[in-house]
C-alpha cells in the first residue's frame, strides 16, 4: 500500500519512470508482462501511455507478490527470465547453486518456493541500489539487530565470491542481500546454527517443572540470536554460562548471571548482555587460533 500510494502522488505530479536499457531483455516477448498490462489497462488508462511507468507496476507486483492473484504471474515470469536464461534468471542459479554447496541444502519441497523468492529478492536488487531494506522500509531484524559474527561472514563471503566469480552487478547489493539471504535461510533452519555453541548450566533451588519453564523461555527468546546448548547439573563439561537464583553457590570461572524465579524483561538483558560477551570472546579466540 506505501509503494501504491507513494507511486499514485508522483504519477499525479507527472513524474513518470523512464525505461531502461537494462529492463528490455526483461521484457521484450515476455507474455506474462503483456497479459499484465490486459488486466491492468481498464484501471491506468494514462499510465498505459508510458511504458517505464508500466514495466515498474509490472516489476513491483512480482516483487511483492503476496496473493494467489499475483503469484502465478511471478511463476510465468521466472519461467520466461528462465527461457531466455537472462542475467537475472542466471544469478539465481548461480545462488543456489553457491548457497546449497556452502551454506545449507534447501529442502526439496521448498525448492520452488525459495527459488522464486531469491528471484524477486535479486529483481528488486536490480532496481534499486544503495537500499538495506524492502521497498516498505522492513527490515530482517533477527539478523539486522544481532550479531550472529559467523552467519554474517559467510554470507558477505559468499555475495563476494558471486560477485568475483560473475562480474554481475546485482552482487554489488551487499547489505541488501545479506539480510534478504538471511530471512530465506531462516525458513530452513535456525540462523544460530552456524556460531559457536554457547554451554549454558541452570541451577536454581526450584522444581523441575519452574526449570524446564525457564528453559524453554530462554531457548525460545535467544532461538535466532544464539546457539545455547544447556548442559546437565551433573556433566562434567564447563559451562560458558550459569543461570542461577542462587550465585552465592558458583565457583569462580564461568560468566554467571541471577535470576529471578519467574524470569523477568531484566533477566532477559542481563543474559543478552553476557551472551554478547560470551560471544565476542570466543570470536577473538577462534580468530587467534586461526592465525597462531
Amino acid at each position: 500500500m506505501y509503494f501504491l500510494a507513494i507511486s499514485a502522488i508522483r504519477r499525479r505530479n507527472n513524474h513518470y519512470i523512464s525505461i531502461e536499457e537494462s529492463w528490455h531483455e526483461l521484457l521484450e516477448s515476455n507474455d506474462s508482462f503483456q497479459l499484465f498490462k490486459e488486466q491492468i489497462k481498464p484501471y491506468t488508462p494514462i499510465t498505459q501511455q508510458y511504458p517505464g511507468e508500466m514495466a515498474f507496476l509490472f516489476f513491483m507486483t512480482i516483487i511483492q507478490s503476496e496473493s494467489t492473484q499475483t503469484i502465478p504471474l511471478l511463476i510465468s515470469n521466472f519461467r520466461f527470465n528462465r527461457s531466455k536464461n537472462t542475467k537475472l534468471y542466471q544469478a539465481t542459479e548461480q545462488f543456489m547453486e553457491k548457497f546449497e554447496t556452502e551454506i545449507v541444502p534447501v529442502p526439496h519441497s521448498q525448492k520452488r518456493s525459495f527459488l522464486l523468492a531469491v528471484f524477486s529478492e535479486h529483481l528488486f536488487a536490480s532496481l534499486f541500489h544503495n537500499f538495506s531494506t524492502s521497498i516498505s522500509g522492513n527490515e530482517f531484524s533477527p539478523y539486522t539487530h544481532h550479531r550472529l559474527p559467523v552467519l554474517k561472514q559467510k554470507l558477505h563471503q559468499l555475495i563476494d565470491e558471486l560477485y568475483n566469480e560473475t562480474k554481475n552487478p546485482i552482487f554489488l547489493e551487499k547489505k541488501f542481500l545479506a539480510s534478504r539471504y538471511a530471512l530465506l535461510l531462516s525458513l530452513i533452519t535456525p540462523l544460530h546454527v552456524f556460531e559457536q555453541r554457547i554451554k549454558v548450566r541452570l541451577e536454581t533451588d526450584l522444581s523441575y517443572i519452574a526449570n524446564k519453564s525457564i528453559i524453554d523461555q530462554v531457548k525460545e527468546y535467544f532461538t535466532n540470536n544464539y546457539n545455547i546448548a544447556f548442559i546437565r547439573n551433573e556433566s562434567s563439561e564447563q559451562a560458558d554460562l550459569v543461570l542461577t537464583n542462587i550465585p552465592s553457590q558458583i565457583p569462580k570461572g564461568p560468566e554467571v548471571v541471577s535470576i529471578h524465579r519467574l524470569l523477568a524483561p531484566r533477566d532477559f538483558k542481563l543474559i543478552r548482555e553476557t551472551l554478547d560477551r560470551i560471544t565476542e570472546k570466543k570470536v577473538q579466540q577462534q580468530k587467534l587460533h586461526k592465525f597462531s
